[in-house]
């Protein structure tokens, strides 16, 4: 397992697709950690940062009124979007963001939200989703497959930001060989989203964390320490 963090600057309007045929050949390796290490290293998204919506204009008011939010996979993104809007959120640092996932409708849930409210957002991908989880009851299926099977965090803007980066966090819980009831098989480590916000005469830097839940508190306390310099 890696034992430090490290940032990545590579920046692009969209993260490298994972074409299926590489994705089941990750589902068919065996439950080892160099198996994941491998795939991890094989996936150019892991070392992006995904960039798009509307270019922010400049920001005149001193005050920035921001929301950090855990969206749970991102299954309501009209409805959280209007609830950032009612709010008048300027910055969103949001976690739990799906991408061309088959339980949130194969939505580009963080992009959506961004061209519902007219602004900016970065993505960072934490997972590639191996499992095709169906959506809960009462919701329509999108085909039978996962279209993307990207899992992460990042944030939405109406401030004009510059640098942004996705900062992978150190390994401190096995999603690939130790899924939950083989429900969540996952390549990965949990990632972070920072960038440099200007509002009126102020730059101020600011990131989406997604820290660790799997295995109890250990990996939040692991993960709250010293990050590495942006």
């Amino acid at each position: 397992m890696t034992a430090t963090a490290t940032i990545h600057r590579t920046v692009v309007s969209r993260l490298t697709p994972v074409p299926p045929p590489q994705r089941a050949a990750f589902r068919a390796l065996p439950p080892d950690l160099a198996g994941h290490a491998n795939a991890l290293a094989a996936v150019p998204a892991f070392r992006q940062v995904e960039v798009g919506g509307i270019t922010p204009p400049p920001f005149d008011r001193p005050a920035v009124r921001l929301a950090a939010w855990n969206l749970e996979r991102g299954l309501f993104p009209e409805e959280s979007a209007r609830i950032l809007a009612r709010a008048r959120t300027d910055l969103a640092l949001l976690t739990e963001l799906d991408i061309g996932l088959l339980r949130t409708g194969q939505v580009h849930t963080v992009g959506r939200m961004a061209a519902l409210l007219g602004q900016g957002y970065a993505y960072g991908l934490e997972f590639l989703e191996l499992a095709a989880m169906p959506p809960p009851a009462g919701f329509p299926m999108s085909g039978v497959a996962n279209s993307e099977g990207f899992h992460g965090n990042g944030f939405i803007s109406a401030l004009p930001f510059a640098a942004p980066v996705a900062i992978r966090l150190p390994e401190v819980a096995d999603w690939f060989n130790n899924a939950p009831a083989g429900l969540e098989r996952r390549i990965g480590t949990r990632v972070a989203v920072a960038a440099t916000f200007s509002a009126a005469a102020t730059r101020f830097v600011a990131c989406s964390a997604h820290l660790e839940s799997l295995g109890g508190g250990g990996g939040a306390a692991v993960r709250g320490g010293r990050g590495p310099g942006l």
